[in-house]
């Protein structure tokens, strides 16, 4: 009984103090046993959640002994039907599909490779990210005036619309510099 409610004690601080590097998303996005983003979740019926491959490590199939939730210590018999959640499961890989996009954010010039200098700024008709010393030629020379500069993008196929951030840049129109979405 002691060590029961001891561990229960220590799961309910693991849980509620989130780490400062993680968002609060992250944190109910987490699994808890396995402590990454949600793989193939799946409920119990107390309503906690957790990877359905923690789960399978976690049930001794075959067994009589009781299955019970980590969290909660909701007992459930030898036998427990889980369902998955298909609602956190596409909230878990939308997030985790932005995790790596931001991860590609990072944008070196493209004009000096060698030093790897971060860019400042993209040019969307020249498809080139520059750093500071570059976007000043950019900026200066009467071949670029116009051209439609934009925060540094680390994948240009990934291009945004600098008025509609959300939208991603289809075409841009040389003729009357107007960018298309």
């Amino acid at each position: 009984m002691f060590f029961e409610q001891h561990e229960q004690s220590k799961m309910d601080e693991k849980c509620t103090i989130p780490p400062s590097s993680k968002t609060q998303l992250e944190v109910m996005l987490t699994c808890p046993v396995c402590h990454d983003i949600f793989k193939d979740p799946c409920q119990l019926p107390c309503g906690h959640s957790y990877c359905m491959v923690c789960l399978e490590g976690m049930r001794d199939f075959g067994s009589d002994i009781p299955f019970r939730c980590p969290d909660c210590r909701s007992d459930f018999g030898s036998t427990v039907e889980v369902q998955k959640s298909y609602s956190l499961a596409n909230i878990a890989e939308d997030y985790r599909e932005n995790l790596k996009a931001k991860k590609t954010e990072i944008a070196y010039c493209d004009c000096c490779p060698e030093k790897q200098s971060l860019a400042v700024k993209t040019c969307l008709k020249c498809e080139v990210s520059l750093c500071q010393e570059h976007v000043q030629h950019h900026l200066q020379l009467p071949a670029y005036i116009g051209h439609p500069l934009v925060k540094p993008l680390g994948d240009l196929s990934r291009r945004r619309c600098p008025e509609h951030e959300d939208e991603v840049l289809r075409y841009y129109c040389s003729m009357s510099e107007n960018l298309h979405l």
